[in-house]
């Protein structure tokens, strides 16, 4: 981390509205218990014997491992050596590419972005993977030698090439499952990435046979994902479940509504689409909601946010065109006239008709033959348009018929002989 990127993430913090002494006291506390002074240096023995113990502590911590309070600072700092180092060789496998991408850039001495930043610090300087060393008020993050050797000795074995490909597919294949479905078996997951990820008709049998091999720990590894991705999904039984489920009510109430319902199988190319997104923001409806609603709110963040509101609402919970329509109501968002609300209100419900939705187990109702839910023309304001902006109809006045005046009726006769009788 450089003086540019020590700017950055000033201001941001700055941003945050904390107050510069208490910032600046969390900063030297920060640099004193988990940072190293002076110049770097790469090789792990001397980094440990420079780091505050506080920072052996968090590694030690943070992969669970305890040892005896009166233990020797020499003792402490072999039993954190070989930590790293076991642990690197066992969790490496199981990174991903932004991991890759961010360990690759901090050996290389290449700025990292503010997430990146974020990620370094949180995560690899935790594991003992990292870390950061300050000198005349610059930082920089440091991958020990030894730690940078595994890397590449690693990225050149072909064998683990293929492992970090079989757990790079079945995060994916996870990830994508569990956006499209809410809740989905274990097997079928691993059914779908066989077939969808690692299926390759073309191959000769001897390559498939090596291929079969390479997969026979797959359920394995897929089980040891879902232990990572706790908060984000949990199990019970077969059953792979989103964290959007509070409890076991909801989701065995989900699965007998579901009951019965194939499950839509994603091509590669949708897997890699969901794994990072519950919905397909490359639909032309979702591109246009997302303009309409960055010109009225006249806040690009702001639309950005409710659009992502909008997919969970929808995706997950089946809400349709009216229920969009009175939530942009709620939230005071009006449009310029009936045609243009009129207009939303169409996109909009093609949107809903196509996005992909759990209680159709990742098909869309459209595929699934469903109609379209008509919206109810309500009064003007469910509408959330602006009355200043609706032309008024100016009432036309009745002139008064005189007593003497020609009949309305048409006869020909005097009114008050006529009608005015």
């Amino acid at each position: 981390m450089r003086k540019s990127e020590m700017s950055e993430i000033n201001k941001f913090l700055g941003s945050l509205g904390i107050d510069e002494y208490i910032w600046n006291q969390m900063a030297n506390s920060y640099t004193e218990n988990f940072m190293i002074q002076g110049e770097e240096t790469t090789r792990l023995e001397q980094i440990l014997n420079r780091a505050p113990e506080t920072l052996l502590d968090l590694i030690l911590k943070n992969w669970a491992e305890e040892i005896d309070a009166d233990v020797s600072r020499e003792e402490k700092e072999r039993c954190v050596y070989e930590l790293i180092i076991r642990s690197f060789e066992k969790e490496f496998v199981f990174l991903d590419k932004e991991d890759l991408e961010v360990m690759a850039k901090s050996a290389n001495g290449h700025p990292l972005s503010g997430m990146q930043l974020a990620a370094a610090q949180e995560n690899y300087c935790r594991k003992g993977w990292l870390f950061m060393f300050c000198e005349n008020n610059g930082c920089i993050f440091v991958m020990p030698d030894e730690i940078r050797e595994r890397m590449l000795t690693n990225l050149q074995d072909e064998k683990m090439q293929s492992q970090l490909g079989i757990v790079s597919g079945l995060r994916l294949t996870l990830c994508a499952c569990m956006n499209l479905f809410g809740v989905v078996e274990r097997k079928k997951v691993l059914q779908i990435a066989m077939d969808k990820m690692f299926g390759y008709p073309d191959l000769q049998e001897e390559e498939k046979k090596k291929l079969e091999r390479a997969f026979e720990k797959a359920e394995e590894i897929l089980q040891t994902l879902c232990q990572r991705a706790e908060g984000e999904l949990w199990q019970e039984e077969e059953w792979l479940i989103s964290s959007e489920f509070e409890n076991r009510k909801q989701y065995k109430q989900f699965l007998r509504q579901v009951s019965g319902q194939e499950y839509y199988i994603p091509d590669q190319k949708e897997i890699f689409l969901y794994a990072e997104h519950l919905v397909d923001i490359e639909n032309p409806c979702y591109k246009r909601m997302l303009k309409d609603l960055t010109r009225l709110m006249r806040d690009k963040t702001g639309a950005d946010d409710l659009m992502f509101e909008l997919e969970f609402m929808v995706a997950q919970n089946d809400f349709q065109t009216q229920d969009i329509m009175n939530l942009l109501f709620t939230r005071d968002i009006a449009f310029s006239s009936r045609k243009s609300g009129e207009r939303f209100a169409e996109n909009c419900g093609e949107w809903v008709h196509t996005v992909r939705k759990w209680s159709n187990r990742g098909f869309t109702d459209e595929e699934l033959g469903k109609q379209k839910k008509e919206l109810s023309m309500a009064v003007v304001s469910d509408w959330g348009i602006e009355e200043k902006q609706i032309p008024k109809k100016t009432p036309k006045t009745q002139k008064k018929i005189g007593r003497n005046d020609p009949c309305p009726c048409g006869s020909g006769k005097k009114y008050k002989k006529c009608c005015g009788k």
